[in-house]
């Protein structure tokens, strides 16, 4: 079952998945286009997919050694007045096989 669902999100969204048990899984994967510019309540994941939301990884661009400008992720505080999400975030949540298709195929 867990190599049928990860062959099941084969994605270029999905950047990663962890098997918590056969049925639920920690996934991290791009923001859905539908979410961009919702506040983590508005987009309310538990209710409308059967996911919790763990965390959002929000892009970040920093100078290399070389002076050239390089990507990375860090967490952002979802819980800072205002914060909604944007269309470079990553979120990473956890839920069951059937929740985290059904999220995943909103795009």
């Amino acid at each position: 079952a867990a190599e049928e669902f990860a062959m099941s999100l084969e994605s270029p969204a999905i950047k990663g998945v962890y098997a918590v048990s056969e049925t639920h899984h920690l996934v991290e994967m791009d923001i859905p286009s539908i979410l961009v510019s919702q506040t983590p309540a508005q987009a309310n994941l538990a209710e409308n997919f059967g996911v919790q939301l763990v965390a959002v990884k929000r892009q970040r661009v920093r100078k290399n050694v070389f002076g050239k400008d390089s990507l990375y992720y860090e967490v952002a505080d979802t819980a800072a007045d205002g914060f909604k999400f944007e269309g470079n975030d990553r979120i990473v949540v956890f839920g069951d096989i059937k929740a985290l298709q059904k999220l995943r195929k909103i795009d």
